[in-house]
């Protein structure tokens, strides 16, 4: 898509958003109780996926979860492309390369 047209395209969107906006009910919402927590994963990783799943069902915090979900897949001799079944860097090392940032900005 051409960028000119992107931008058009989505000028024209938020125009129509907020025109409709105040027509919105905002009073009738869903209370968040009522929502679950989701987990997505970026590829098909569904084992890391259900455990950071089922961690945020339980009360973890999103860290937690994405840390232990990550975890799974790096321990999970049968990927190859990441963890202990990754391929190897240039000197034939096996490297985990995953890195997590918490709410403050702290990274590791």
């Amino acid at each position: 898509m051409k960028r000119r047209h992107f931008i058009r395209t989505t000028s024209v969107s938020s125009i129509g958003f907020a025109a409709v906006s105040p027509f919105i009910d905002l009073f009738n919402t869903p209370k968040m109780e009522s929502f679950k927590p989701l987990c997505v994963a970026t590829w098909n990783f569904p084992n890391a996926s259900q455990k950071a799943g089922k961690m945020l069902d339980q009360g973890a915090s999103a860290l937690d979860a994405v840390e232990q979900g990550v975890m799974v897949e790096e321990a999970d001799i049968r990927n190859t492309t990441v963890g202990r079944g990754g391929a190897p860097d240039r000197e034939g090392n096996v490297t985990l390369d995953a890195c997590i940032m918490d709410p403050s900005g702290n990274a590791g």
